[in-house]
Protein backbone atom coordinates (compact mmCIF):
# COMPACT_ATOMS: atom_id res chain seq x y z
CA UNK A 1 0.00 0.00 0.00
CA UNK A 2 1.32 3.43 -0.93
CA UNK A 3 1.85 5.74 2.01
CA UNK A 4 0.26 9.18 1.96
CA UNK A 5 2.81 10.59 4.40
CA UNK A 6 4.61 13.54 2.82
CA UNK A 7 7.67 15.58 3.65
CA UNK A 8 7.28 18.71 5.81
CA UNK A 9 5.92 21.63 3.83
CA UNK A 10 8.16 24.42 2.60
CA UNK A 11 7.19 27.42 0.58
CA UNK A 12 8.27 27.20 -3.06
CA UNK A 13 11.69 28.72 -3.61
CA UNK A 14 14.18 28.95 -6.45
CA UNK A 15 15.06 25.24 -6.16
CA UNK A 16 11.51 23.99 -5.73
CA UNK A 17 10.16 21.63 -8.35
CA UNK A 18 6.86 23.48 -8.17
CA UNK A 19 7.99 27.00 -8.99
CA UNK A 20 8.08 26.64 -12.78
CA UNK A 21 4.68 24.94 -13.08
CA UNK A 22 3.31 27.59 -10.71
CA UNK A 23 4.65 30.36 -12.92
CA UNK A 24 3.30 28.58 -15.98
CA UNK A 25 -0.24 28.51 -14.57
CA UNK A 26 0.14 32.13 -13.49
CA UNK A 27 1.25 33.15 -16.99
CA UNK A 28 -1.63 31.26 -18.61
CA UNK A 29 -4.14 32.94 -16.32
CA UNK A 30 -2.66 36.36 -16.98
CA UNK A 31 -2.76 35.77 -20.73
CA UNK A 32 -6.42 34.80 -20.72
CA UNK A 33 -7.72 37.40 -18.30
CA UNK A 34 -5.65 40.39 -19.40
CA UNK A 35 -6.51 39.72 -23.04
CA UNK A 36 -10.23 39.44 -22.30
CA UNK A 37 -10.48 42.29 -19.76
CA UNK A 38 -12.87 45.11 -20.61
CA UNK A 39 -11.10 48.20 -21.92
CA UNK A 40 -13.88 50.77 -21.56
CA UNK A 41 -16.13 52.21 -18.89
CA UNK A 42 -18.37 49.64 -17.21
CA UNK A 43 -22.00 49.49 -16.16
CA UNK A 44 -23.16 49.47 -12.52
CA UNK A 45 -20.79 48.65 -9.64
CA UNK A 46 -17.74 48.18 -11.83
CA UNK A 47 -18.11 51.69 -13.22
CA UNK A 48 -18.35 52.94 -9.63
CA UNK A 49 -15.19 51.02 -8.70
CA UNK A 50 -13.37 52.52 -11.68
CA UNK A 51 -14.39 56.01 -10.56
CA UNK A 52 -13.30 55.37 -6.97
CA UNK A 53 -10.00 53.85 -8.10
CA UNK A 54 -9.16 57.02 -9.98
CA UNK A 55 -10.11 59.22 -7.03
CA UNK A 56 -8.64 56.85 -4.39
CA UNK A 57 -12.04 57.10 -2.69
CA UNK A 58 -12.04 54.45 0.03
CA UNK A 59 -15.59 55.13 1.21
CA UNK A 60 -18.70 53.92 -0.57
CA UNK A 61 -22.09 55.56 -0.91
CA UNK A 62 -23.59 52.10 -0.41
CA UNK A 63 -22.00 51.42 2.97
CA UNK A 64 -18.69 50.18 4.30
CA UNK A 65 -19.44 46.55 3.39
CA UNK A 66 -19.41 47.58 -0.28
CA UNK A 67 -16.33 49.80 0.01
CA UNK A 68 -13.71 47.06 -0.70
CA UNK A 69 -10.85 49.48 0.13
CA UNK A 70 -8.00 47.11 -0.81
CA UNK A 71 -9.45 46.84 -4.32
CA UNK A 72 -9.56 50.62 -4.58
CA UNK A 73 -5.96 51.07 -3.42
CA UNK A 74 -4.65 48.43 -5.83
CA UNK A 75 -6.76 49.87 -8.65
CA UNK A 76 -5.34 53.33 -8.05
CA UNK A 77 -1.80 51.90 -8.23
CA UNK A 78 -2.61 49.95 -11.42
CA UNK A 79 -4.12 53.11 -12.90
CA UNK A 80 -0.67 54.71 -12.79
CA UNK A 81 0.82 52.07 -15.10
CA UNK A 82 1.71 53.16 -18.65
CA UNK A 83 -0.02 50.33 -20.57
CA UNK A 84 -3.50 50.04 -22.00
CA UNK A 85 -6.51 52.26 -21.57
CA UNK A 86 -7.27 53.76 -18.19
CA UNK A 87 -10.28 51.50 -17.75
CA UNK A 88 -8.33 48.38 -18.76
CA UNK A 89 -5.73 49.16 -16.11
CA UNK A 90 -8.40 49.34 -13.41
CA UNK A 91 -9.89 46.05 -14.60
CA UNK A 92 -6.42 44.47 -14.64
CA UNK A 93 -6.54 44.25 -10.83
CA UNK A 94 -9.22 41.57 -11.13
CA UNK A 95 -7.34 39.83 -13.94
CA UNK A 96 -4.08 39.62 -11.99
CA UNK A 97 -5.85 38.47 -8.82
CA UNK A 98 -7.72 35.89 -10.87
CA UNK A 99 -4.47 34.49 -12.29
CA UNK A 100 -2.83 34.39 -8.84
CA UNK A 101 -5.79 32.39 -7.53
CA UNK A 102 -5.39 29.78 -10.26
CA UNK A 103 -1.66 29.43 -9.60
CA UNK A 104 -2.30 29.13 -5.84
CA UNK A 105 -4.97 26.50 -6.41
CA UNK A 106 -2.65 24.55 -8.69
CA UNK A 107 0.11 24.62 -6.06
CA UNK A 108 -2.26 23.60 -3.26
CA UNK A 109 -3.53 20.51 -5.07
CA UNK A 110 0.02 19.75 -6.17
CA UNK A 111 1.11 19.82 -2.51
CA UNK A 112 -1.81 17.68 -1.38
CA UNK A 113 -1.53 15.17 -4.24
CA UNK A 114 2.13 15.14 -5.33
CA UNK A 115 1.73 11.95 -7.37
CA UNK A 116 -1.19 13.34 -9.41
CA UNK A 117 -0.02 16.52 -11.20
CA UNK A 118 -2.96 16.44 -13.61
CA UNK A 119 -5.33 16.78 -10.65
CA UNK A 120 -3.77 20.20 -9.99
CA UNK A 121 -4.20 21.14 -13.66
CA UNK A 122 -7.87 20.12 -13.48
CA UNK A 123 -8.50 22.20 -10.36
CA UNK A 124 -6.95 25.35 -11.87
CA UNK A 125 -8.60 24.78 -15.25
CA UNK A 126 -12.05 24.15 -13.79
CA UNK A 127 -12.05 27.40 -11.83
CA UNK A 128 -10.24 29.39 -14.52
CA UNK A 129 -12.82 28.53 -17.19
CA UNK A 130 -15.87 28.85 -14.92
CA UNK A 131 -18.26 31.49 -16.24
CA UNK A 132 -18.66 33.72 -13.19
CA UNK A 133 -15.01 33.57 -12.21
CA UNK A 134 -13.87 34.50 -15.72
CA UNK A 135 -16.61 37.17 -15.95
CA UNK A 136 -15.43 38.81 -12.73
CA UNK A 137 -11.76 38.55 -13.74
CA UNK A 138 -12.45 40.75 -16.77
CA UNK A 139 -14.01 43.74 -14.97
CA UNK A 140 -13.25 45.87 -11.92
CA UNK A 141 -14.62 43.72 -9.09
CA UNK A 142 -13.45 42.41 -5.72
CA UNK A 143 -14.35 38.72 -5.98
CA UNK A 144 -11.16 37.42 -7.61
CA UNK A 145 -9.16 39.38 -5.04
CA UNK A 146 -11.16 37.58 -2.35
CA UNK A 147 -10.39 34.24 -4.04
CA UNK A 148 -6.67 35.06 -4.22
CA UNK A 149 -6.70 35.64 -0.47
CA UNK A 150 -8.69 32.45 0.18
CA UNK A 151 -6.28 30.25 -1.78
CA UNK A 152 -3.29 31.88 -0.09
CA UNK A 153 -4.89 31.15 3.29
CA UNK A 154 -5.40 27.52 2.29
CA UNK A 155 -1.74 27.22 1.31
CA UNK A 156 -0.75 28.58 4.73
CA UNK A 157 -3.15 26.19 6.45
CA UNK A 158 -1.60 23.31 4.53
CA UNK A 159 1.84 24.37 5.69
CA UNK A 160 0.70 24.74 9.32
CA UNK A 161 -1.00 21.34 9.29
CA UNK A 162 2.34 19.70 8.48
CA UNK A 163 4.73 21.82 10.52
CA UNK A 164 3.16 24.51 12.71
CA UNK A 165 5.33 27.61 12.95
CA UNK A 166 4.54 30.93 14.62
CA UNK A 167 5.34 32.98 11.54
CA UNK A 168 2.78 30.98 9.57
CA UNK A 169 0.11 31.85 12.15
CA UNK A 170 1.04 35.54 11.86
CA UNK A 171 0.98 35.33 8.07
CA UNK A 172 -2.44 33.64 8.15
CA UNK A 173 -3.87 36.48 10.24
CA UNK A 174 -2.36 39.10 7.94
CA UNK A 175 -3.69 37.52 4.75
CA UNK A 176 -7.20 37.07 6.10
CA UNK A 177 -7.20 40.66 7.36
CA UNK A 178 -6.23 41.83 3.88
CA UNK A 179 -9.01 39.60 2.55
CA UNK A 180 -11.55 41.41 4.72
CA UNK A 181 -10.26 44.72 3.33
CA UNK A 182 -10.93 43.25 -0.12
CA UNK A 183 -14.38 41.76 0.61
CA UNK A 184 -16.45 41.11 3.73
CA UNK A 185 -16.95 37.46 2.78
CA UNK A 186 -13.44 36.78 4.07
CA UNK A 187 -14.95 37.16 7.56
CA UNK A 188 -16.65 33.78 7.15
CA UNK A 189 -13.25 32.10 7.19
CA UNK A 190 -11.94 33.94 10.26
CA UNK A 191 -13.49 31.60 12.90
CA UNK A 192 -11.84 28.58 11.27
CA UNK A 193 -8.42 30.20 11.16
CA UNK A 194 -8.60 31.71 14.62
CA UNK A 195 -9.72 28.43 16.16
CA UNK A 196 -6.94 26.58 14.34
CA UNK A 197 -4.26 28.84 15.84
CA UNK A 198 -5.81 28.67 19.31
CA UNK A 199 -6.01 24.84 19.24
CA UNK A 200 -2.43 24.53 18.04
CA UNK A 201 -1.31 26.82 20.87
CA UNK A 202 -3.43 24.84 23.38
CA UNK A 203 -1.74 21.63 22.24
CA UNK A 204 1.66 23.33 22.58
CA UNK A 205 2.42 23.00 18.90
CA UNK A 206 2.60 26.80 18.74
CA UNK A 207 3.79 29.21 21.44
CA UNK A 208 1.07 31.22 23.15
CA UNK A 209 2.29 34.46 21.60
CA UNK A 210 1.37 33.09 18.16
CA UNK A 211 -2.29 33.68 19.04
CA UNK A 212 -1.52 37.32 19.84
CA UNK A 213 0.58 37.57 16.69
CA UNK A 214 -2.30 36.18 14.62
CA UNK A 215 -4.70 38.73 16.10
CA UNK A 216 -2.36 41.71 15.67
CA UNK A 217 -1.50 40.70 12.11
CA UNK A 218 -5.22 40.39 11.32
CA UNK A 219 -5.82 43.89 12.67
CA UNK A 220 -2.98 45.20 10.51
CA UNK A 221 -4.31 43.47 7.38
CA UNK A 222 -7.86 44.64 8.02
CA UNK A 223 -6.75 48.19 8.88
CA UNK A 224 -8.25 49.72 5.72
CA UNK A 225 -11.65 48.19 6.56
CA UNK A 226 -11.36 48.96 10.27
CA UNK A 227 -10.25 52.51 9.46
CA UNK A 228 -13.51 53.09 7.58
CA UNK A 229 -15.45 51.95 10.65
CA UNK A 230 -13.52 54.34 12.87
CA UNK A 231 -13.78 57.28 10.46
CA UNK A 232 -17.53 56.81 9.97
CA UNK A 233 -18.34 56.19 13.65
CA UNK A 234 -18.64 59.91 14.60
CA UNK A 235 -21.38 60.44 12.01
CA UNK A 236 -23.09 57.03 12.20
CA UNK A 237 -22.37 56.02 15.77
CA UNK A 238 -20.25 52.97 16.47
CA UNK A 239 -23.22 50.62 16.12
CA UNK A 240 -24.24 52.19 12.84
CA UNK A 241 -20.70 52.02 11.49
CA UNK A 242 -20.42 48.35 12.47
CA UNK A 243 -23.76 47.59 10.81
CA UNK A 244 -22.60 49.41 7.69
CA UNK A 245 -19.37 47.40 7.71
CA UNK A 246 -21.23 44.10 7.94
CA UNK A 247 -24.35 44.74 5.88
CA UNK A 248 -23.83 47.89 3.83
CA UNK A 249 -26.73 50.28 3.41
CA UNK A 250 -29.78 48.08 3.89
CA UNK A 251 -28.67 44.52 3.03
CA UNK A 252 -29.07 43.03 6.50
CA UNK A 253 -32.26 41.27 5.45
CA UNK A 254 -30.50 39.74 2.44
CA UNK A 255 -27.57 38.51 4.55
CA UNK A 256 -29.91 36.75 6.98
CA UNK A 257 -32.42 35.66 4.35
CA UNK A 258 -33.51 32.03 4.54
CA UNK A 259 -33.78 32.04 0.75
CA UNK A 260 -36.65 30.96 -1.45
CA UNK A 261 -37.32 27.90 -3.59
CA UNK A 262 -36.79 30.04 -6.71
CA UNK A 263 -33.53 31.45 -5.39
CA UNK A 264 -32.17 28.00 -4.50
CA UNK A 265 -33.25 26.65 -7.89
CA UNK A 266 -31.44 29.46 -9.69
CA UNK A 267 -28.41 28.88 -7.47
CA UNK A 268 -28.11 25.31 -8.70
CA UNK A 269 -28.56 26.52 -12.29
CA UNK A 270 -25.66 28.92 -11.77
CA UNK A 271 -23.56 26.11 -10.35
CA UNK A 272 -24.32 23.91 -13.34
CA UNK A 273 -23.63 26.71 -15.81
CA UNK A 274 -20.24 27.40 -14.26
CA UNK A 275 -19.20 23.75 -14.25
CA UNK A 276 -20.94 21.99 -17.18
CA UNK A 277 -18.34 19.23 -16.96
CA UNK A 278 -17.17 16.71 -14.36
CA UNK A 279 -16.21 19.24 -11.69
CA UNK A 280 -19.17 18.74 -9.36
CA UNK A 281 -19.16 14.90 -9.47
CA UNK A 282 -15.42 14.98 -8.83
CA UNK A 283 -15.92 17.49 -6.01
CA UNK A 284 -18.29 15.06 -4.30
CA UNK A 285 -15.64 12.38 -4.67
CA UNK A 286 -13.16 14.87 -3.23
CA UNK A 287 -15.33 15.34 -0.17
CA UNK A 288 -15.36 11.58 0.24
CA UNK A 289 -11.60 11.29 -0.19
CA UNK A 290 -10.72 14.42 1.77
CA UNK A 291 -9.88 12.53 4.95
CA UNK A 292 -7.29 10.46 3.10
CA UNK A 293 -5.73 13.28 1.08
CA UNK A 294 -5.83 16.32 3.35
CA UNK A 295 -3.58 16.61 6.42
CA UNK A 296 -5.58 16.12 9.65
CA UNK A 297 -5.00 19.72 10.66
CA UNK A 298 -6.67 20.93 7.48
CA UNK A 299 -9.59 18.55 7.09
CA UNK A 300 -12.22 20.33 9.21
CA UNK A 301 -11.29 23.74 7.88
CA UNK A 302 -11.87 22.70 4.26
CA UNK A 303 -15.18 21.09 5.19
CA UNK A 304 -16.26 24.19 7.11
CA UNK A 305 -15.27 26.62 4.34
CA UNK A 306 -17.07 24.61 1.65
CA UNK A 307 -20.23 24.41 3.75
CA UNK A 308 -20.15 28.06 4.88
CA UNK A 309 -19.68 29.49 1.39
CA UNK A 310 -22.32 27.15 -0.04
CA UNK A 311 -24.92 28.14 2.55
CA UNK A 312 -24.18 31.83 2.16
CA UNK A 313 -24.40 31.84 -1.63
CA UNK A 314 -27.55 29.79 -2.23
CA UNK A 315 -29.70 31.93 0.07
CA UNK A 316 -28.20 35.41 -0.36
CA UNK A 317 -31.22 37.20 -1.79
CA UNK A 318 -29.87 39.98 -4.01
CA UNK A 319 -30.29 40.60 -7.74
CA UNK A 320 -26.69 39.71 -8.59
CA UNK A 321 -26.25 36.86 -6.13
CA UNK A 322 -24.54 34.75 -8.82
CA UNK A 323 -21.37 36.78 -8.16
CA UNK A 324 -21.17 35.59 -4.56
CA UNK A 325 -20.52 31.99 -5.56
CA UNK A 326 -16.82 32.60 -6.29
CA UNK A 327 -15.53 31.28 -2.90
CA UNK A 328 -17.77 28.22 -3.29
CA UNK A 329 -16.49 27.64 -6.84
CA UNK A 330 -12.93 27.93 -5.52
CA UNK A 331 -13.62 25.27 -2.91
CA UNK A 332 -15.45 23.16 -5.51
CA UNK A 333 -12.47 23.26 -7.88
CA UNK A 334 -10.13 22.31 -5.02
CA UNK A 335 -12.31 19.34 -4.09
CA UNK A 336 -12.60 18.33 -7.75
CA UNK A 337 -8.83 18.14 -7.97
CA UNK A 338 -8.75 15.99 -4.86
CA UNK A 339 -11.56 13.85 -6.23
CA UNK A 340 -9.69 13.21 -9.47
CA UNK A 341 -6.55 12.34 -7.51
CA UNK A 342 -8.46 9.83 -5.39
CA UNK A 343 -10.13 8.13 -8.38
CA UNK A 344 -7.49 8.31 -11.09
CA UNK A 345 -5.43 5.36 -9.88
CA UNK A 346 -8.28 2.90 -10.42
CA UNK A 347 -9.74 4.77 -13.42
CA UNK A 348 -6.83 6.13 -15.51
CA UNK A 349 -9.10 7.23 -18.37
CA UNK A 350 -10.96 9.54 -16.01
CA UNK A 351 -8.12 12.07 -16.07
CA UNK A 352 -8.28 12.46 -19.85
CA UNK A 353 -12.06 12.62 -19.80
CA UNK A 354 -12.17 15.22 -17.01
CA UNK A 355 -9.59 17.45 -18.69
CA UNK A 356 -11.23 17.17 -22.11
CA UNK A 357 -14.62 18.06 -20.59
CA UNK A 358 -13.27 21.46 -19.51
CA UNK A 359 -13.69 22.70 -23.08
CA UNK A 360 -17.48 22.38 -22.75
CA UNK A 361 -17.64 25.56 -20.68
CA UNK A 362 -16.19 28.06 -23.20
CA UNK A 363 -18.18 26.45 -26.02
CA UNK A 364 -21.39 26.74 -24.01
CA UNK A 365 -20.69 30.37 -23.09
CA UNK A 366 -20.20 31.22 -26.75
CA UNK A 367 -23.51 29.60 -27.73
CA UNK A 368 -25.56 30.62 -24.68
CA UNK A 369 -26.63 34.14 -25.84
CA UNK A 370 -28.22 32.79 -29.02
CA UNK A 371 -29.92 30.00 -27.05
CA UNK A 372 -31.22 32.46 -24.45
CA UNK A 373 -32.72 34.68 -27.14
CA UNK A 374 -34.20 31.75 -29.03
CA UNK A 375 -35.90 30.22 -25.99
CA UNK A 376 -36.47 33.43 -23.99
CA UNK A 377 -34.49 32.09 -21.04
CA UNK A 378 -34.29 34.09 -17.78
CA UNK A 379 -31.04 35.95 -17.19
CA UNK A 380 -29.16 36.73 -13.97
CA UNK A 381 -28.70 40.23 -12.61
CA UNK A 382 -30.87 43.20 -13.56
CA UNK A 383 -32.40 42.35 -16.93
CA UNK A 384 -33.59 45.83 -17.98
CA UNK A 385 -32.71 46.30 -21.64
CA UNK A 386 -30.48 49.33 -22.00
CA UNK A 387 -29.57 50.84 -25.38
CA UNK A 388 -26.57 49.12 -27.00
CA UNK A 389 -26.40 46.39 -24.35
CA UNK A 390 -27.25 42.86 -25.46
CA UNK A 391 -28.32 41.44 -22.12
CA UNK A 392 -27.94 37.81 -23.14
CA UNK A 393 -24.40 38.37 -24.33
CA UNK A 394 -23.54 40.69 -21.45
CA UNK A 395 -24.61 38.28 -18.72
CA UNK A 396 -23.89 34.88 -20.26
CA UNK A 397 -20.54 35.43 -21.99
CA UNK A 398 -17.59 35.96 -19.62
CA UNK A 399 -15.04 37.54 -21.97
CA UNK A 400 -15.42 41.31 -22.11
CA UNK A 401 -12.59 42.56 -24.36
CA UNK A 402 -15.09 43.91 -26.92
CA UNK A 403 -17.84 44.91 -24.46
CA UNK A 404 -18.28 48.68 -24.83
CA UNK A 405 -22.05 49.10 -24.65
CA UNK A 406 -21.84 51.39 -21.60
CA UNK A 407 -19.51 53.73 -23.45
CA UNK A 408 -21.71 53.70 -26.57
CA UNK A 409 -24.79 54.49 -24.52
CA UNK A 410 -23.12 57.33 -22.62
CA UNK A 411 -21.75 58.96 -25.78
CA UNK A 412 -25.16 58.71 -27.46
CA UNK A 413 -26.84 60.26 -24.42
CA UNK A 414 -24.39 63.17 -24.38
CA UNK A 415 -24.93 63.74 -28.10
CA UNK A 416 -28.69 63.75 -27.51
CA UNK A 417 -28.59 66.49 -24.86
CA UNK A 418 -25.82 68.59 -26.42
CA UNK A 419 -28.19 71.08 -28.10
CA UNK A 420 -30.28 71.88 -25.04
CA UNK A 421 -30.08 75.68 -24.52
CA UNK A 422 -30.17 75.37 -20.72
CA UNK A 423 -28.87 73.06 -18.02
CA UNK A 424 -29.42 69.34 -18.60
CA UNK A 425 -30.53 67.00 -15.80
CA UNK A 426 -30.45 63.22 -16.29
CA UNK A 427 -31.97 60.95 -13.64
CA UNK A 428 -30.31 57.53 -13.76
CA UNK A 429 -30.26 54.29 -11.85
CA UNK A 430 -26.96 52.96 -10.53
CA UNK A 431 -26.47 50.80 -13.64
CA UNK A 432 -26.27 53.76 -16.04
CA UNK A 433 -25.12 56.52 -13.69
CA UNK A 434 -21.40 55.78 -13.75
CA UNK A 435 -20.98 55.47 -17.54
CA UNK A 436 -22.81 58.81 -17.90
CA UNK A 437 -20.78 60.50 -15.16
CA UNK A 438 -17.49 59.09 -16.46
CA UNK A 439 -18.12 60.04 -20.08
CA UNK A 440 -19.33 63.55 -19.26
CA UNK A 441 -16.17 64.04 -17.24
CA UNK A 442 -13.78 62.69 -19.87
CA UNK A 443 -15.44 64.39 -22.83
CA UNK A 444 -14.97 67.80 -21.21
CA UNK A 445 -18.28 69.01 -22.61
CA UNK A 446 -20.77 71.23 -20.84
CA UNK A 447 -21.59 68.38 -18.53
CA UNK A 448 -25.16 67.45 -17.69
CA UNK A 449 -26.09 67.05 -14.05
CA UNK A 450 -26.40 63.28 -13.73
CA UNK A 451 -28.34 62.25 -10.63
CA UNK A 452 -28.28 58.75 -9.18
CA UNK A 453 -31.77 58.00 -7.89
CA UNK A 454 -30.24 56.18 -4.90
CA UNK A 455 -28.11 59.16 -3.87
CA UNK A 456 -28.84 61.93 -1.41
CA UNK A 457 -28.70 64.62 -4.10
CA UNK A 458 -30.66 67.80 -3.19
CA UNK A 459 -32.84 67.48 -6.28
CA UNK A 460 -33.71 63.91 -5.30
CA UNK A 461 -34.87 65.13 -1.89
CA UNK A 462 -37.03 67.82 -3.50
CA UNK A 463 -38.36 65.37 -6.06
CA UNK A 464 -39.47 62.97 -3.34
CA UNK A 465 -41.24 65.77 -1.44
CA UNK A 466 -43.19 67.21 -4.38
CA UNK A 467 -42.05 66.76 -8.00
CA UNK A 468 -44.38 69.28 -9.67
CA UNK A 469 -42.91 72.53 -8.25
CA UNK A 470 -39.40 71.28 -9.03
CA UNK A 471 -40.28 70.44 -12.64
CA UNK A 472 -42.01 73.80 -13.10
CA UNK A 473 -38.94 75.57 -11.72
CA UNK A 474 -36.61 73.68 -14.06
CA UNK A 475 -38.86 74.37 -17.06
CA UNK A 476 -38.96 78.07 -16.28
CA UNK A 477 -35.16 78.09 -16.18
CA UNK A 478 -34.99 76.52 -19.65
CA UNK A 479 -33.61 73.23 -18.36
CA UNK A 480 -33.97 69.90 -20.14
CA UNK A 481 -34.85 66.91 -17.96
CA UNK A 482 -34.39 63.26 -18.94
CA UNK A 483 -34.54 59.81 -17.37
CA UNK A 484 -32.64 56.68 -18.32
CA UNK A 485 -35.62 54.39 -17.69
CA UNK A 486 -39.31 54.63 -17.01
CA UNK A 487 -40.02 51.69 -14.71
CA UNK A 488 -39.67 51.35 -10.92
CA UNK A 489 -36.07 50.67 -9.97
CA UNK A 490 -34.74 52.40 -13.05
CA UNK A 491 -36.21 55.85 -12.40
CA UNK A 492 -37.27 57.72 -9.25
CA UNK A 493 -40.78 56.67 -8.22
CA UNK A 494 -41.97 60.28 -7.95
CA UNK A 495 -40.82 61.01 -11.49
CA UNK A 496 -42.60 58.10 -13.19
CA UNK A 497 -45.87 59.97 -14.04
CA UNK A 498 -43.92 62.62 -15.94
CA UNK A 499 -41.68 60.39 -18.08
CA UNK A 500 -42.56 60.07 -21.77
CA UNK A 501 -43.71 56.60 -22.89
CA UNK A 502 -41.05 56.37 -25.60
CA UNK A 503 -37.37 57.20 -25.77
CA UNK A 504 -36.14 60.16 -27.75
CA UNK A 505 -32.75 58.89 -28.77
CA UNK A 506 -31.46 56.80 -25.86
CA UNK A 507 -33.11 58.81 -23.06
CA UNK A 508 -36.69 59.40 -21.99
CA UNK A 509 -37.77 63.06 -21.88
CA UNK A 510 -39.43 64.21 -18.65
CA UNK A 511 -42.49 66.43 -19.13
CA UNK A 512 -44.85 68.46 -17.01
CA UNK A 513 -48.28 66.81 -16.70
CA UNK A 514 -50.75 67.30 -19.51
CA UNK A 515 -52.52 70.63 -19.10
CA UNK A 516 -49.43 72.37 -17.72
CA UNK A 517 -46.88 74.33 -19.70
CA UNK A 518 -45.12 72.69 -22.62
CA UNK A 519 -42.01 70.73 -21.98
CA UNK A 520 -38.63 72.32 -22.27
CA UNK A 521 -37.23 68.94 -23.16
CA UNK A 522 -39.03 68.52 -26.49
CA UNK A 523 -41.92 70.96 -26.73
CA UNK A 524 -44.95 68.73 -26.26
CA UNK A 525 -46.48 66.95 -23.27
CA UNK A 526 -47.13 63.23 -23.67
Amino acid sequence: MTSNVQQPYRLPGPNSSHIWPYLGVLAAGLAVYLCTAQSSVAWQDSGFFQWRMRELDLNSLLGIALAHPLLIVLGHVFGLLPWGSEFWRYNAVSAVAGAVTLANLFLLVRRLCPRRPWAAVLAAGALGLAHTYWWLASIAESHTLLAAGLTTELLILEAMSRRPRPWLAVLLGLVNGLGVSAHDLALLALPAYGLTVIVLAWRRKLPGWAVVGFALAWLAGASLWLGLIVSNAPAMGLGGAMASALFGRGWQGSVFSHGTIKLVAFSFLYMGYNFPNLTWPLALAGLWGLKRLAPPGMLRQVQYLAAAYFLFAVRYNVADNFMFFVPLYTMGALLAGLGLASLAEKRPALTRLALAALVIGPVLYGLAPALARAFDLPLPGRSHQLPYRDNARYWLTPWKQDENSASQFAHAALDQVRDCPGQVYIFADSTAYWPLAWTARLEGVSAPVVIDQESDHPLMRRLEQDPLPLLEELRAAGACVYAVGRSPGYAPQALLPYIAPQRTGVLYPVYLPAGQATSAASGEPP
